[in-house]
């Protein structure tokens, strides 16, 4: 999907662009984690609460995870308050369910609440008319919303092109009819796919066993006459391409219909021979009367990470300053993990893996329990990145906002050219005063963009303040933690239980990110520092969050921008707070 902030012809006035760009961005893939919804509203937690208290029941050990699945649905419940005011009995099931320590209670709760209580997409909907009836005014809550509806997209497996909103035909002003066709979003029924997969291994050991198993060889008629579907005749083999139909929602549950029906014949196969004679592509060709789309596998295109075009130099940079016969095996053992879970395409042995790694880069302590190490080094290191991660983000976006207009910055942007907009520039601009002339040019010269000039607007109304920035940092740090406690969860459920955790693949790529992010903080500090060992970069790093926040309380002016954008020449000596003295 390609995402612009331009509100183009196709939007008939600025509140319906607003709407309708906000919720592009939701799901654009290079949207960092910030910006995108949550993977649990209250009905998820609920169904994690329910799923736990089970489990506690017949081990003790699954008790611990209870309270803080609680504490996570009494915040989902706030943030959902919009339509909860309007379903006062499933606010009072959530209030119970989220107070009581009773496992067989929880269970009879959360039934009730899955019975009982109404489907959330009507609710919000309703919460989003009233909300854009006041737009251009309420953008904040309308941007609450639909990032809860988004909440919802993703409950339903439902991608950005599922979710593609035309509103060229809408009247200026009919916000009904804005909000009818996102409910239209949710209401598809089942519809026929056909999906294509490619099989690696002997050519007549897959004939044997897909032939009889609901699939049948591929023909050319099934692979449809346009990109995607040239694109993937071209990299498969004819012999042992395979369709599979099926009915589902979207195009993302159709290829996961098909992988499960892969993985039996492919799992069982396997163990007789004793050895991975067949394996499954990680690209699968999915078909429908709307569109055709290649549906993608692979662990390592992260939404959250992507390659790297310095790789190669920093690779070697690293080999060269870091002296690994030194260090303890833990990191070198962390590398290997990591790429074990990326060479994969199933998704709970990417989980599996990456976890693994997580536990082979803090070490072990008797003292702890291996998760409690994790949460404790990790969620400060990353929440630490919160400043840096919205800076550049706002940097790339109105860069590509300015290069789409054909201008490039203001001359009051020092640091930025028609080739670059500098996030040394625009954390300036949020962190500066009340209208200081940076904030107002950035404004101005992004004006023609509802969604980019609200975001504009709201950076700076969250940043200039160094007690909005305490607080989200420890917001920050709190849903990371509750994220980590979730990733661990479903390791151990697919470990110990043998079951498939719900949103899998959207927590293994938020595992790789956390991963990518910490590890390549120790490198950079092992350069830096040759005589430092792993935990003493884990240490200084989370040790750097404890500063700032308790900083940014008592003497802001003392918070150094290098603190929150480390090895960044732009942020040397540079102190974003030090007016608020």
């Amino acid at each position: 999907m390609q995402f612009s902030h331009h509100t183009g012809p196709s939007f008939p006035d600025e509140s319906t662009a607003f709407v309708a760009l906000a919720w592009q961005e939701l799901f654009d893939p290079t949207t960092p984690d910030s910006y995108r919804p949550r993977l649990f509203d209250t009905h998820g937690l609920v169904g994690e609460l329910s799923s736990l208290a089970e489990l506690a029941s017949q081990d003790a050990r699954w008790s611990r995870h209870i309270d803080l699945v609680q504490r996570e649905l009494r915040w989902a419940a706030s943030a959902e308050s919009c339509w909860l005011r309007d379903s006062p009995w499933s606010a009072e099931i959530i209030e119970k369910i989220s107070g009581t320590t009773e496992t067989a209670q929880i269970v009879d709760l959360a039934e009730l609440f899955a019975s009982t209580s109404p489907d959330p997409v009507a609710g919000l909907c309703e919460c989003l008319h009233r909300e854009t009836l006041s737009l251009p005014k309420n953008k904040e809550k309308t941007l609450a919303v639909l990032r809860l509806l988004g909440t919802q997209a993703i409950r339903r497996e439902l991608t950005g092109s599922d979710v593609a909103l035309d509103l060229s035909d809408v009247q200026p002003g009919d916000r009904l009819a804005v909000v009818s066709r996102l409910r239209g979003l949710f209401q598809a029924e089942k519809r026929s796919f056909h999906c294509v997969v490619h099989l690696l291994g002997k050519t007549s050991h897959i004939h044997s066993l897909f032939s009889h198993h609901g699939f049948r060889q591929a023909r050319t008629k099934d692979f449809p006459l346009n990109v995607d579907g040239q694109s993937f005749k071209n990299l498969v083999d004819r012999e042992s391409a395979f369709r599979y139909e099926t009915k589902a929602t979207s195009h993302l549950a159709a290829a996961a219909n098909a992988v499960r029906e892969c993985r039996r014949v492919i799992d069982v196969f396997n163990l007789y021979q004793n050895r991975a004679s067949i394996e499954l592509d990680a690209s699968i060709l999915v078909v429908d009367d709307r569109r055709t789309t290649i549906v993608s596998r692979h662990t390592e295109q992260s939404l959250a990470t992507k390659p790297s075009r310095a790789a190669p130099t920093l690779t070697r940079e690293v080999l060269r300053d870091v002296s690994f016969d030194k260090l303890d095996l833990g990191l070198e053992n962390a590398l290997e993990q990591h790429s074990l879970a990326l060479s994969t395409t199933e998704p709970k042995a990417s989980l599996v893996g990456i976890w693994t790694a997580f536990e082979c880069l803090v070490g072990s302590d008797r003292r702890d329990a291996n998760v409690s190490r994790v949460v404790d080094w990790l969620a400060p290191i990353i929440a630490l990145r919160r400043v840096e991660k919205i800076t550049r983000y706002l940097a790339v976006r109105c860069h590509g906002y300015l290069k789409a207009a054909s201008r490039g910055p203001s001359e009051a942007f020092s640091r930025s050219t028609s080739f670059y907009f500098s996030p040394r520039d625009v954390l300036d601009a949020i962190t500066g005063p009340e209208d200081n002339r940076l904030i107002l040019q950035l404004l101005r010269d992004v004006a023609d963009s509802p969604l980019l000039r609200f975001q504009v607007h709201n950076a700076w109304r969250r940043t200039h303040d160094h007690k909005f920035v305490r607080r989200d940092l420890q917001m920050s740090q709190r849903k990371l933690s509750w994220h980590l406690e979730r990733i661990y969860r479903a390791r151990n459920l697919t470990v110990h239980r043998g079951k498939t955790p719900p949103f899998v693949s959207e927590l293994v790529d938020r595992a790789q990110h956390y991963f990518t992010r910490c590890v390549s903080r120790v490198l950079a500090d092992l350069r830096e520092y040759p005589t430092w060992t792993v935990s003493t970069s884990l240490e200084q790093q989370r040790q750097r969050f404890h500063f700032v926040v308790e900083r940014l309380k008592t003497a802001p002016q003392d918070v150094p921008a290098s603190y929150l954008f480390p090895r960044d020449d732009e942020f040397r000596a540079c102190y974003p707070w030090k007016s608020t003295a």
